[in-house]
């Protein structure tokens, strides 16, 4: 490492030009914690100017992992290929993940402006996944991961469509709309027949209740229209008897 930080020094134009991709390949040779070393201390010295970043079959932590992508300031591609222990990617412009055996949280989908290629495969754990549109759910999983997906966050959406979609969530269990700008809420999530919890936060726009199914257990509502959030709160109101039956409720002005 030492050799490397003065090369940097000594020619910073060919390093930066040199790290602008950086492929790590394991080496079934090297323990697995001296590789673990090794690769951490490789990244986090140069993770800054780095603007592709492949990871194949390699050990390192899920921790190490977020805290280097986090000085990731040029980043725009990122690789995962049998990387066991990272659990979650938030906010990147193109990724692949394949063979992530732990990957359970793929996040940020709806701030990626520039994403142009995203590939997720043979990843058995996803189980929390957060998009701006819901048409983009059968576009990222396939119909078995769709049908056994737990948690879903819509964010940021500016326009309510298919929601015919939501048929194929059987599984779903937990579900967040997030600062959506939609008129109306789904009329068909009296079919989502496993959901526990329904969460609306900053959906200004909403004012009535669709149908919910009796397997609701918890209703949450936060900085929502403040009318609405009443009518929930008002026995009587068609709301009101639309959430009757759930047995916590909580309100957030």
């Amino acid at each position: 490492m030492k050799i490397t930080h003065r090369f940097a020094s000594e020619q910073p134009d060919m390093f930066n030009a040199m790290l602008r991709e950086i492929i790590v390949l394991s080496s079934p040779i090297v323990p697995e914690n001296n590789r673990t070393r090794r690769l951490s201390s490789v990244i986090a010295s140069c993770i800054t100017r780095v603007e592709c970043l492949h990871l194949k079959e390699c050990i390192v932590t899920d921790t190490v992992m977020q805290n280097c992508l986090r000085s990731c300031t040029c980043l725009t591609v990122l690789e995962l290929r049998g990387v066991p222990f990272c659990k979650a990617i938030v906010e990147f412009v193109e990724l692949q993940v394949t063979d992530c055996v732990h990957f359970t949280r793929l996040q940020g989908l709806a701030d990626l402006n520039n994403l142009i290629h995203l590939s997720i495969g043979n990843c058995p754990n996803l189980d929390c996944l957060s998009v701006g549109d819901i048409t983009l759910v059968p576009q990222l999983l396939s119909r078995k991961a769709c049908s056994s997906l737990p948690w879903l966050r819509i964010l940021g959406s500016t326009e309510l469509r298919g929601e015919e979609i939501l048929q194929q969530l059987t599984s779903l269990k937990f579900l967040t709309f997030h600062t959506c700008e939609w008129n109306s809420l789904p009329q068909n999530m009296a079919s989502l027949a496993c959901l526990q919890q329904l969460t609306l936060q900053t959906c200004e726009n909403i004012r009535s209740l669709p149908m919910l199914h009796e397997s609701l257990q918890t209703f949450e509502l936060r900085f929502c229209d403040p009318s609405f959030m009443k009518s929930c709160q008002e026995g009587g109101h068609p709301n009101w008897q639309k959430i009757a039956h759930v047995p916590r409720k909580h309100y957030n002005y």
